[in-house]
């Protein structure tokens, strides 16, 4: 397998052939989430059922209002649609502006927790940090308990290592993981 993806186990990848590994395989790039904007969130908040039910009723009210009511009453029929329209902009826009808030801290805290994403692995025989973003088809991985990689791999060598899949699959118990050549000698 190391022969096929050019790639060596004492050396791992030397850079030389990055930009046509990435045309063959594409990259591990993930983009930064990017926060709804307040808008988008205040107009989610008013395409709830009972939002829309107060808004047809506010309209209701201040139509059926004008046509029943006398000309003298004019100035004071409106009153209560408004008062509906206000609880309507009140209700949305401060769960709005809360859930905008707690959108925009969200991202920057995944922002900054995927800034520091790295991952050991051996590049021109020698052991480097790299960003996952950077990672290659082909790197060797150092793996050390409590690393975490965000991508599938073929276990060249080890010694008893177990894997937390519960992200991935829902399994909580640590799953063990052997080489390809002790997997292919059980088949």
């Amino acid at each position: 397998m190391l022969q096929k993806l050019k790639s060596n186990k004492e050396k791992g990848l030397t850079g030389e052939d990055f930009p046509q590994r990435t045309a063959s395989f594409g990259n591990n790039h993930r983009p930064d989430p990017i926060a709804k904007s307040f808008c988008t969130i205040l107009l989610e908040a008013l395409d709830d059922f009972m939002m829309k039910v107060l808004i047809v009723a506010a309209t209701a009210s201040l139509i059926f209002g004008y046509i029943g009511a006398a000309p003298e009453d004019y100035g004071h029929v409106w009153i209560d649609s408004v008062a509906i329209y206000m609880a309507v902009i009140v209700v949305s826009g401060v769960g709005s502006l809360v859930d905008w808030t707690r959108e925009r801290e969200f991202v920057k805290r995944t922002i900054e927790d995927n800034q520091g994403n790295l991952v050991p692995l051996l590049r021109d025989g020698e052991i480097k940090k790299v960003h996952v973003n950077h990672l290659h088809v082909g790197d060797v991985i150092d793996l050390k308990y409590g690393v975490i990689i965000p991508v599938d791999g073929i276990l060249i060598e080890s010694h008893q290592l177990s894997c937390n899949e519960a992200a991935m699959t829902g399994e909580s118990d640590a799953m063990r993981k052997e080489t390809l050549e002790i997997c292919k000698s059980r088949q």
